[in-house]
């Protein structure tokens, strides 16, 4: 698609225009699809504000949804699938290298710097600094990036973390490896992380309140 001559925003009426277009720009944006045409979306946008006959009826269009709905799902799990391998394999090697440690739960950590201060509970807030990565290196979310280091309950946030707070003292800094049981399991987490993703962690464990 082409980009769009520029607009006018001088007005309220202009400002709301273009406000109502770009927060239907963003549902789009959420819910795109390989093949989205926004010319064609925007040809049936006009013809539904005029009034003008729409030439495909509503079951086509449903009809079509499910045709890529279902295309979507089986990719989907055809990506999970092979992503499975890739992690089972990335944690099975991980195991064997200096300073790993294994827990029960099949989570993977190694210290970095270990602190001197209280553990959490699962009742606690924690405050913490966190690099997230898969297992290619490819960062999804980082708190260290941003600047700003986040709170939240102990409890509220995927097995692995809730698991591994309760175990670093404050002040810590580890390398957490999180298989994907303990992560976003076969769903993953669009649209950074996908179903069956081992995740890889520099977690610092900055206060316990």
């Amino acid at each position: 698609m082409t980009d769009t001559k520029p607009v006018s925003l001088a007005n309220d009426e202009q400002k709301v225009s273009y406000g109502l277009g770009w927060q239907f720009g963003r549902h789009l944006q959420t819910h795109n699809f390989d093949g989205l045409e926004m010319e064609t979306v925007f040809a049936g946008m006009l013809d539904c504000f005029h009034d003008r006959a729409a030439p495909i009826t509503d079951q086509q269009v449903e009809s079509a949804f499910k045709n890529i709905a279902a295309l979507a799902a089986a990719i989907r799990q055809r990506e999970a699938d092979e992503t499975a391998g890739r992690s089972q394999a990335f944690m099975s090697e991980n195991a064997l290298k200096p300073g790993v440690v294994i827990t029960d739960s099949g989570l993977q950590y190694k210290v970095i710097e270990m602190g001197e201060g209280r553990t959490a509970g699962q009742v606690d807030n924690v405050i913490v600094h966190y690099h997230g990565m898969l297992i290619n290196g490819e960062v999804f979310d980082s708190s260290v990036e941003r600047g700003e280091p986040v709170e939240f309950p102990v409890q509220s946030v995927i097995p692995g973390w809730t698991e591994v707070l309760q175990m670093m003292p404050s002040g810590s800094k580890w390398r957490v490896y999180v298989p994907s049981e303990l992560a976003y399991g076969q769903v993953g987490k669009a649209p950074k992380i996908p179903g069956n993703a081992a995740l890889i962690f520099d977690l610092e464990l900055i206060e316990v309140v």
